[in-house]
């Protein structure tokens, strides 16, 4: 395989620009499900929900902790759900430290890792946290993200259609 490195860089960038994007945009609409899910439990009246959704269910409780609150809540209220999709605590904590990934760690681009992505597929993001620790993206984990995030797309898109959420929501499928 010759290696063009300006051509090799531009596919890494395209690449990387367009799975960021996509990864970071589907979470943050799962994580906005959850949010709309968690108002329509804890409030019957639709202004009492749109608050909630506006005010509390918001940048100010990090995804994180309400994937805690959903889980309570699913436990309690929805053991179909829980039934439906025995792991989807764990899925959706694998999304989040996706989305952390994606968000938070440097794209490596220097020219040894230009020349792996275009021959082997995989790209390197570093964590600067203490010390450095560079992560390794190759396509498997690149499928199962893709994977996971089709399937609890749909997973939400359904429970938001079965609480009949859709028609207060200013988004719709």
């Amino acid at each position: 395989m010759t290696y063009d490195t300006e051509k090799d860089f531009r596919a890494l960038m395209d690449f990387v620009h367009m799975i960021r994007g996509t990864t970071i945009g589907e979470i943050v609409l799962i994580e906005r499900f959850i949010d709309f899910y968690l108002s329509y439990i804890f409030a019957k009246d639709k202004q009492c929900r749109e608050n909630l959704t506006d005010w509390v269910f918001t940048e100010r409780i990090a995804f994180a902790e309400k994937l805690q609150i959903f889980r309570l809540t699913i436990e309690k209220y929805n053991t179909k759900f829980k039934n439906d999709n025995p792991d989807y605590f764990k899925d959706i904590t694998f999304l989040i430290e996706q989305r952390n990934i994606f968000a938070h760690y440097l794209l490596v681009n220097g020219d040894p890792e230009v020349k792996d992505y275009a021959k082997t597929g995989i790209v390197t993001f570093m964590k600067y946290k203490n010390d450095s620790k560079r992560i390794h993206y190759n396509r498997d984990m690149q499928d199962k993200l893709a994977t996971t995030l089709i399937k609890y797309s749909r997973i939400f898109t359904e429970l938001m259609s079965s609480i009949k959420m859709w028609e207060e929501m200013s988004i719709a499928p």
